[in-house]
């Protein structure tokens, strides 16, 4: 009828709306083979994920759209894959019925990533945190200052790391734990992988210090003993021995220590100490306090004797001190710009000072030297001499009653001497009293039995005995007796040498006149004292006394 080949197209499909999607990787340049690995296809409105294999790399019924795609590589690390790709009509394949991916990549694999460092929500102050912080593993270690714009650490190698974070601007404590650097751990977003530092720790503000005294050379192993540690504000005292040797909570400053050794007598150690946070030991914690001391032991000291307020004058004393025990004596002469005796070996020592330039008793006492006793400052053991005594006065006077004398000091030792012979001493006279035996001068030598002060009395005239060699017959007269002021004598002849004595009633000279070729003299007595007076008189060898009265 028509001539023609009838073609009867007769199709009841719906429309095509989705398609499949052949993820193909075979041509990737890394290893020139197919790569496994996981592909996503998102659009605004579908979300497609898949594990692509050489065998498993159809993604069946891709609702039509454009997609951005990602393809992450499995075994190993490598940056992922993207770009876009348009599922409609136009991009089937006429032969397969498939939308074509074709993943091309040329990427070297990943070994490290950037560590980004977190702080802003750092509880201390609530805002971003400034300070230090170091990653290490076996085979790496990276310090950073982190601030808010710096804040990134770059090409950190892939491993496990300890990590420390310490804030700048104070002492707190460290913040520490683990960070894992993978392929896992890299943000998508940013490619970084985070490390969050989170420390809720106060500001620390002391530290505990370890006193380490076991590498003493004294004896070369642990020394106990006790340390001062003092600051301008704080004084921390302590007995250290091998197992109680931590100061536990010293407050941050500057202090001067002391260490003594326990056990005998040592040489104080002595220096500084910074206690802060850069001086703490990050293992332990602790400051370490390390004592060393090559000192010889001290078995003897100085000692500064001190007079400067001594009560009898007020101000310093001069004397003489000796100090003694069972197996030592010293002596030494002390003024106050010569008062030190030097190496005093330990011991109990009794003691007596004696003060010169004077007389007065002794200061007595007992005074311990050893290490305890030693004055830190100085070095000394201080002997304080303190003395309330009062000054010895010997009485060097004499009572007369014709020739019998007798000095009237008591508790004192005597001697008599002859004036007109030097002040020499008579033989066999050491008692109170002495008599003499001829008309002469004579005084005693006094020696007190305390500080052994010899002083010597006025000479007294004995001229109440009988002479040989003087006439006891002399004719004058004297007048007025009583006497007010001055004596007249008169002679009856004229004499060639006279001498006139007058004596106290003590037997004391208290007047003499000489006078020659006359027959009259006077003598002027208006400043003696009322009482009764000899007057004595000598001319041309002849003499007498007489009685006088001065009112």
């Amino acid at each position: 009828m028509s001539g023609n080949v009838l073609l009867n197209i007769i199709d009841d499909g719906e429309e095509l709306t989705s398609a499949p999607v052949f993820v193909l990787t075979s041509n990737h340049p890394i290893i020139s083979s197919w790569v496994d690995g996981h592909v996503s296809l998102s659009d605004s409105a579908n979300m497609y994920d898949y594990d692509v294999t050489e065998l498993d790399n159809i993604i069946t019924d891709v609702a039509f759209g454009t997609y951005d795609y990602t393809f992450t590589k499995a075994g190993g690390c490598y940056p992922p894959v993207s770009g876009s790709l348009v599922v409609d009509c136009d991009a089937i394949n006429d032969m397969s019925g498939n939308v074509l991916l074709n993943i091309i990549d040329d990427g070297a694999e990943l070994t490290s990533a950037p560590v980004f460092i977190l702080t802003s929500n750092h509880p201390i102050i609530g805002s971003w945190v400034d300070g230090h912080v170091s990653l290490s593993d076996s085979a790496n270690t990276y310090e950073d200052d982190v601030s808010e714009f710096d804040n990134i650490i770059a090409d950190v190698a892939f491993g496990t790391y300890d990590y420390t974070f310490i804030k700048a601007g104070g002492c707190y404590p460290s913040v520490t734990g683990s960070l894992v650097v993978g392929c896992d751990a890299i943000d998508e977003m940013s490619g970084n992988v985070l490390l969050n530092v989170l420390d809720d720790g106060e500001e620390i503000t002391s530290a505990p210090v370890f006193v380490l005294t076991s590498n003493h050379p004294i004896i070369g192993s642990w020394v106990d003993g006790h340390v001062s540690l003092s600051g301008s504000t704080n004084v921390y005292e302590y007995d250290v021995t091998e197992f109680d040797n931590i100061i536990a909570d010293v407050v941050f400053g500057t202090y001067d220590y002391t260490f003594t050794k326990a056990g005998g007598c040592y040489p104080s150690v002595t220096g500084s100490l910074v206690v802060d946070c850069d001086a703490t030991d990050e293992m332990s914690g602790n400051v370490l306090l390390n004592v060393l001391d090559d000192g010889a032991e001290i078995t003897s000291s100085p000692i500064f004797i001190l007079t400067s307020n001594h009560p009898i004058i007020g101000s310093w004393v001069d004397g003489y001190i000796s100090l003694s025990d069972s197996a030592n004596m010293y002596e030494y002469d002390v003024s106050e710009f010569d008062n030190i005796i030097a190496d005093i070996a330990f011991g109990t020592y009794d003691y007596s000072f004696t003060q010169s330039g004077g007389c007065y008793p002794s200061v007595t006492g007992s005074l311990l030297v050893d290490c305890d006793a030693i004055e830190g400052m100085s070095g000394n053991v201080l002997l304080n001499i303190i003395d309330e005594g009062t000054q010895i006065l010997i009485d060097t006077s004499i009572t007369q009653v014709d020739a019998e004398l007798t000095a009237n000091a008591t508790g004192v030792t005597y001697q008599w001497v002859d004036c007109n012979n030097d002040n020499q001493p008579i033989e066999g006279e050491t008692n109170q009293v002495f008599t003499a035996t001829s008309n002469g001068s004579y005084a005693v030598a006094i020696t007190d039995t305390v500080c052994f002060e010899t002083l010597l009395s006025s000479c007294i005239e004995v001229i109440s005995l009988a002479n040989k060699n003087i006439e006891s017959s002399i004719n004058l007269s004297y007048y007025p007796n009583p006497v007010t002021e001055i004596i007249y004598i008169e002679f009856n002849t004229n004499y060639k040498n006279i001498d006139i004595q007058i004596y106290s009633s003590l037997g004391q000279l208290v007047r003499e006149l000489k006078v020659s070729n006359s027959i009259h003299s006077e003598i002027n007595v208006s400043d003696f004292l009322s009482g009764s007076y000899i007057l004595k008189v000598q001319a041309d060898n002849k003499g007498n006394s007489f009685l006088i009265i001065k009112k």
